[in-house]
C-alpha cells in the first residue's frame, strides 16, 4: 500500500526466466557457451542441486514490480520484485546453495589473486538474506512464504518480508498458475 509507483506482471517466470538463458549462451561463441554449460552443470553436480528442478520449477504466474521501501535517494528503477513460488523450502534452499557458491568462488578468487574485484564480497545475514556487498549494500533476494524477494538493498527486503509476513493470511495464493 506505500508503494507510490506498481505493475503486476502475469507470465509463466521459470520459461522467461529459461528463455533469456537461453538467449545469453545463444549469443555466445558455441565453444564458451558448450564451456558455461559444463562448468554450471560441474556446479550444479557439487551443490547436489537441479537448478531447474529446484529453483525455476517453483516459480508462479506472476511478478509484482513496485517502490516500496522507495530508495533513500530516489534513485530512478530502484524498486522491488516479488516472484510468485510454490515451495519456499526448496527455492531458500536453492539460493543458499547458488549463493554460498558464488560466495566461495569470490573468496578463492581473492586468496588466488590477493585483491577482490572491487571489493565484491556476497554476504548472507543472520536472518537469511543474500546480499552483495561493494562498498555498499545491494542488491539482496530473500525468500517468504509465497514469494522470492529482490531488491536493491538487505533493508528493502527486510521491509518487504515484514509487509509479507503481516498480510499473507489475507491474500490469495500467488502460485497457483
Amino acid at each position: 500500500p506505500q508503494a507510490d509507483t506498481y505493475a503486476i506482471i502475469s507470465m509463466p517466470v521459470a520459461e522467461w526466466v529459461r528463455r533469456v538463458r537461453d538467449a545469453i549462451l545463444a549469443s555466445r561463441r558455441p565453444r564458451l557457451a558448450e564451456r558455461l554449460r559444463q562448468r554450471w552443470a560441474q556446479m550444479e553436480q557439487e551443490l547436489g542441486l537441479e537448478t531447474d528442478a529446484d529453483l525455476l520449477d517453483h516459480l508462479g504466474q506472476y511478478v509484482i514490480l513496485h517502490t516500496y521501501p522507495p530508495h533513500p535517494f530516489r534513485v530512478p528503477f530502484m524498486f522491488t520484485a516479488l516472484v510468485a513460488i510454490d515451495n519456499p523450502d526448496s527455492v531458500r534452499s536453492a539460493i543458499d546453495a547458488l549463493m554460498s557458491a558464488w560466495q566461495r568462488h569470490l573468496a578463492e578468487k581473492q586468496a588466488r589473486t590477493g585483491r577482490s574485484w572491487f571489493s565484491l564480497r556476497v554476504i548472507r545475514g543472520q536472518d537469511g538474506i543474500w546480499y552483495l556487498r561493494a562498498g555498499l549494500n545491494g542488491p539482496a533476494v530473500g525468500v517468504a512464504d509465497r514469494w522470492l524477494v529482490i531488491s536493491y538493498s538487505p533493508e528493502a527486503v527486510r521491509a518487504n518480508l515484514r509487509f509479507l509476513a503481516r498480510a499473507s493470511a489475507d491474500m490469495p495464493n500467488p502460485s497457483q498458475r
